[in-house]
């Protein structure tokens, strides 16, 4: 294979500090990484800052800046990663939630592209944007969702009353003559009908909103669709900011949730790094590293570079995307199939809503295979 890299002196890291429930989060994905892996695991960490141990068989300890929270020291031992670890293997970094259900996972080492090679995400840029700066697409599009909320309750509203209106109508024309009005009626007295039920239509004005059949959704008087969240505005800040030129808001941006690096990643995650301790102390960019990822990785000219195959970073929520109802139906379809449907199954789950929900179905799943 063109580009890889086969070695045998491999390691996985793992890189968190602060709160409890991360740690356990932390501990469980550890837990399962050494069930089916034989390469080394360590974790980065600022035990200073940890509120539980970390069962890992190797930690190296690195002091974070005293003034970040431990979301800020987290990015900090992230994007630096490669100058905390012992420079020779070939690494694979993973975020706390993804957990290992297979002993193939070794053979991510062997997808290995220089500088560095990372996994796609389940979106494109103009998705991700709004979550990366402070543009304000985010909250309109919180305040634009009450309001269709609040436009679907009066359609409804509107739709029974007039329902109701027409039941009343068909039942008043339906409605038997007597005896005494056949009579009456032959001597020219006309009885006066029953009075209809005084039923009030609703009249508002949602005129500035608009259907969309073609999509299945609603238009706001802004332009936008009502259930999808998306603006361009990661594009010029990353031009103002660091001067990089993005071009292509619909280019599939990695996760930063699992990547391969060594020694000849450094340059690529030295600019990482930087960018993101700079956009932490910039209160138009949100606290996060994968925008600034974004950016390096066009800074780079790397935005055709290969990924990592989605088994290695297989993506799963509560909702949206994936709901797990589609990831059940082929483990399913896959158990059928016998040992060729493995091929479709990860080997890496990446869980980053519902992690140790024992309600989930797909959690079940996760957590059977981990503990067989």
């Amino acid at each position: 294979m063109v580009g890889v890299k086969m070695r045998r002196d491999t390691a996985f890291v793992f890189v968190l500090c602060g709160a409890a429930e991360y740690i356990e989060t932390l501990n469980y994905s550890l837990a399962a990484l050494a069930r089916f892996s034989r390469s080394r695991i360590v974790v980065v960490t600022d035990t200073a800052r940890n509120e539980l141990p970390i069962n890992a068989p190797e930690i190296i300890d690195i002091r974070t800046p005293s003034d970040y929270s431990n979301h800020e020291a987290s990015i900090y031992l992230k994007t630096g990663v490669h100058k905390f670890v012992p420079e020779g293997p070939l690494y694979c970094y993973l975020d706390t939630d993804v957990v290992a259900i297979s002993r193939e996972v070794d053979s991510i080492f062997q997808c290995y592209h220089e500088p560095i090679t990372f996994a796609p995400d389940h979106s494109v840029l103009r998705d991700f944007s709004p979550y990366t700066v402070r543009c304000g697409c985010a909250e309109i599009h919180a305040e634009e969702a009450v309001q269709v909320q609040k436009l679907i309750q009066y359609i409804a509203r509107r739709e029974s009353a007039l329902e109701a209106k027409a039941t009343a109508e068909a039942a008043l024309q339906d409605q038997p003559v007597s005896i005494i009005g056949r009579a009456l009626s032959k001597l020219g007295i006309k009885k006066s009908p029953p009075p209809l039920p005084v039923i009030e239509i609703p009249e508002e004005d949602w005129t500035d909103w608009q259907w969309d059949k073609g999509k299945n959704t609603w238009i706001t008087p802004t332009g936008r669709d009502a259930y999808h969240l998306e603006c361009d505005h990661l594009i010029p800040a990353a031009r103002e900011k660091y001067g990089v030129e993005i071009t292509d808001a619909g280019w599939q941006h990695w996760n930063g949730g699992v990547f391969l690096f060594d020694e000849h990643s450094k340059e690529f995650l030295d600019a990482w790094h930087e960018r993101s301790m700079q956009a932490a102390a910039d209160p138009y960019w949100k606290t996060r590293d994968q925008g600034t990822l974004i950016v390096t990785a066009w800074a780079f000219g790397l935005m055709n570079h290969p990924t990592l195959p989605r088994r290695y970073n297989f993506l799963l929520d509560a909702g949206g995307f994936n709901n797990g109802a589609s990831f059940m139906e082929t483990v399913k379809q896959a158990g059928a199939d016998g040992e060729d449907g493995k091929q479709r199954l990860p080997l890496f789950c990446h869980v980053f809503l519902r992690f140790g929900d024992s309600g989930w179905d797909v959690w079940q799943w996760i957590d059977a295979r981990v503990r067989i």
